[in-house]
């Protein structure tokens, strides 16, 4: 059964070395990790320049990160250990 969590985080806490945990993690996992903002502009972790382009260019106080997949529970518990309070509002559904 597939599930999706969301939860926002603070842009500025995305080091490089975060960057690639999100995408290492995305390759990984039996799930799909998404960003969203910028205006509504959404961006697939799976792809790193795009992955990269899209932070650079990101404006907005707090990012919206999407897990949807088998494994979303537990990535979103990895990323909670790796980001601590740098995480806001977690949902599931």
């Amino acid at each position: 059964m597939k599930n999706i969590i969301s939860f926002k985080l603070q842009p500025n806490c995305l080091t490089i070395h975060n960057i690639m945990y999100f995408y290492k993690l995305n390759q990984t996992a039996d799930c799909d990790i998404y960003f969203y903002g910028n205006g509504g502009k959404t961006c697939k972790v799976n792809n790193l320049p795009r992955l990269i382009s899209f932070l650079l260019t990101f404006r907005d106080e707090k990012l919206l990160t999407i897990i949807e997949g088998k494994d979303a529970l537990h990535v979103k518990n990895t990323l909670s250990k790796l980001l601590g309070y740098h995480l806001y509002s977690a949902a599931v559904q």
